[in-house]
């Protein structure tokens, strides 16, 4: 596969604009082929959490990809050696209201709409670990590929608030070991994750993943019409779980989460 050249470069930096220093959002989109574009999670030094910026920027990115004519499959994915660990948990801490803290989570479950109202393919490939916020967006996603050395876990519990994609499968699919990762916050592999079938396939990396996904859009232009049929079927068995944004929201805005944020950030130092 040949490399992937950007089209357009947004990791976090700085830039003077007018005057003024302006610190740029850690999204990155690049063309992988003429009808794939890729946007990545690019803030390595925390783990490619979710802030709200940077899931504002996210939204944006997944709607101007939505809305192009060029583009058939739109693959999520992140930089360095994770996917994403989830909310910014320092956002959260340093919230000074349960308002105010509420907002990764209300951001979250705006790109999760997003994705759902999407007409294109959405491809999650998970270059690492996926955890919580970033399990959800992965779960959002139509074909998930995951390297073998990542690993999916949702410690929502541990919070007091709910995964809203982990918790509509659960309502479908109540089988005793995915009860149980719910409830224990237990990780699982990526080869327990097909198992599951909470991802398409296993790969060794994230350009075998990228191959299988220029194939699937080839195949895409040639039967664009079973595209039309399949994808609102999708995305209408999804919607459902816009209720369960709402509760994570509700759930979200609480005292409780900033101190708990708090002791686990404290926990670490």
């Amino acid at each position: 596969m040949k490399p992937i050249k950007p089209s357009s470069f947004n990791a976090l930096s700085f830039k003077i604009k007018n005057g003024a220093v302006e610190m740029e959002s850690n999204i990155i989109k690049e063309h992988l082929h003429k009808n794939l574009v890729v946007i990545k999670i690019s803030k390595t030094k925390k783990l490619n959490s979710l802030d709200t910026n940077l899931l504002h920027k996210l939204k944006e990115e997944i709607e101007n990809a939505c809305n192009s004519k060029d583009t058939n499959i739109i693959i999520l994915t992140g930089e360095g050696k994770f996917f994403s660990s989830g909310i910014d948990l320092e956002e959260v801490a340093n919230s000074s209201s349960p308002e105010e803290a509420s907002r990764p989570f209300k951001a979250l479950g705006e790109v999760i709409e997003s994705m759902l109202s999407c007409k294109k393919v959405i491809a999650a490939v998970l270059n690492g670990p996926a955890i919580a916020g970033g399990a959800e967006l992965m779960l959002a996603s139509d074909i998930v590929f995951a390297t073998r050395d990542a690993w999916i876990q949702w410690p929502e519990i541990r919070w007091n608030i709910v995964a809203p994609m982990f918790s509509s499968i659960l309502k479908h699919s109540p089988l005793p070991r995915l009860t149980y990762i719910a409830l224990s916050s237990k990780r699982i592999s990526s080869e327990e994750a097909l198992s599951l079938g909470l991802i398409s396939e296993v790969v060794d990396s994230v350009e075998e993943a990228y191959d299988k996904l220029i194939n699937i859009s080839k195949e895409l232009m040639r039967n664009g019409n079973a595209l039309k049929v399949y994808l609102p079927i999708i995305r209408e068995a999804k919607k459902e779980v816009l209720k369960n944004i709402e509760d994570l929201i509700s759930l979200s805005r609480s005292q409780e989460l900033i101190t708990r944020a708090k002791a686990f950030l404290s926990g670490k130092k």
